[in-house]
């Protein structure tokens, strides 16, 4: 799902990524302001051993000032609960099997248009794959008899899984969420072709990373829990330097 922070580089870079991915980037409820078309897919349909998953996404309103503004000029961000209920409709009618949800809404109630919002106001979703406010969910948050909410934390500190379970009919029987925390993946191999990925873009940035830019007698604190709870000596450094 295209988070607030996918806009950063202004909606059209984001539609060049687009054909780049390999992979689908979702939301229904980002539209152009003049003709209301969508500006992303809004869905895709997934077949897994014979079950038809109908996935849809979302992107937060707060977009309109979580970026700059310039950024998102001439588009419009919906209703997320009226979108989702579109959403819902649409899928129903193609015959899926189930309804994913994949959301930059967040749960926070600092957020006027949350997941849980969109939880309550669609109920025949089944599954929400939800981010933007870092929450993290051990096993998930169940909304009503029919959603389950699932968030992963910030920072790959944890990897989500979901476990499905259907029947012979394909009718979905149980849902489980559960983390695999950074310590528990150390365990598990890696795959040789990633490692050595990473390993090479490791390497060509030692060059500029090892440059010296500056020098500081004092230790400037830039740690997230400083500088997104009060004012601190290098937030005030990088304010007098903007």
């Amino acid at each position: 799902a295209a988070g607030n922070d996918d806009f950063n580089y202004g909606y059209k870079r984001l539609l060049d990524l687009k054909d780049i991915v390999d992979f689908p980037i979702l939301s229904a409820n980002v539209r152009n302001k003049e003709t209301n078309e969508r500006l992303l897919t809004p869905y895709i349909l997934k077949e897994v051993d014979g079950v038809t998953l109908g996935i849809f996404g979302l992107t937060t309103p707060e977009t309109h000032y979580k970026t700059n503004p310039k950024n998102v000029e001439g588009l419009i961000f919906t209703d997320p609960v009226k979108e989702a209920r579109e959403m819902v409709r649409t899928l129903k009618a193609k015959g899926v099997d189930m309804i994913i949800a994949v959301t930059h809404l967040g749960v926070d109630e600092s957020s006027t248009d949350t997941s849980i919002k969109v939880a309550k106001g669609a109920p025949a979703i089944d599954l929400i794959v939800d981010g933007h406010r870092h929450t993290t969910m051990v096993n998930g948050n169940q909304i009503g008899e029919d959603t389950l909410i699932v968030s992963a934390g910030e920072h790959t500190k944890n990897l989500g899984v979901v476990d499905l379970t259907f029947d012979s009919n394909k009718q979905l029987i149980s849902k489980k969420a559960k983390l695999i925390s950074k310590e528990e993946a150390k365990n598990i191999k890696a795959d040789a072709e990633m490692e050595s990925l990473i390993n090479g873009i490791e390497e060509k940035q030692v060059e500029i990373k090892s440059e010296q830019v500056g020098q500081s007698n004092i230790r400037l604190e830039g740690e997230r829990e400083q500088v997104r709870t009060r004012e601190t000596n290098l937030g005030n450094l990088i304010a007098d330097a903007l």
